[in-house]
């Protein structure tokens, strides 16, 4: 039983490292260790706001991408307009000067693509005649009166005007009927 006994507490000496065992008096050791504590719960706070910021910096480029992926788009649809404005000028014209029906189903067609493509990017035509003048989407290059129309009211258009998730991507010409002058 002796021999027991004495097994035990060199079990619980080996458990426990003691002062003799390190060559550190029980203070000192008790002081390093905490310091080492200390530092590994700094080590882990810093790693918890690397991880924080990193997670932010990853939302911003994703954002930032997304932005300039919709820009270059943009970019892009811009230069149809011009395109598309020509076709819609080209079919008025051919109307008026007695082209083949043919040529003129030949311009409706391509018309009707790049309206489609527009449709498929989210693009929306701006309205304009017998709506109300908008500086924010409308341009006005003339003035009209016009007895019927009521002032601030958009008469004709001149260009067409665009928008695309809510960002005026081409502001339509139009003329505005005029305020009337009492004399």
């Amino acid at each position: 039983m002796a021999n027991i006994e004495i097994e035990d507490e060199e079990k619980e000496q080996e458990a426990q490292p003691s002062a003799a065992k390190t060559g550190l008096p029980a203070t000192i050791e008790a002081e390093e260790s905490k310091k080492f504590k200390d530092a590994i719960a700094g080590l882990e706070k810093q790693l918890l706001y690397l991880r924080a910021d990193f997670d932010t910096f990853r939302r911003n480029a994703n954002k930032e991408r997304g932005l300039l992926f919709g820009q270059g788009q943009d970019s892009i649809l811009i230069e149809l307009f011009r395109i598309l404005d020509l076709f819609e000028r080209a079919i008025k014209l051919s109307q008026q000067a007695d082209v083949s029906q043919p040529v003129i189903d030949g311009l409706k067609l391509v018309q009707k693509e790049i309206n489609l493509i527009f449709e498929k990017y989210g693009v929306e035509r701006i309205p304009t005649e017998g709506a109300e003048f908008n500086p924010k989407i409308h341009e006005a290059i003339g003035v009209e009166d016009v007895p019927n129309k009521e002032p601030g009211t958009i008469v004709s258009e001149y260009e067409p005007g665009f928008i695309r998730e809510g960002r005026v991507l081409k502001p339509a010409r139009v003329v505005v009927a005029k305020e009337r002058q009492e004399p």
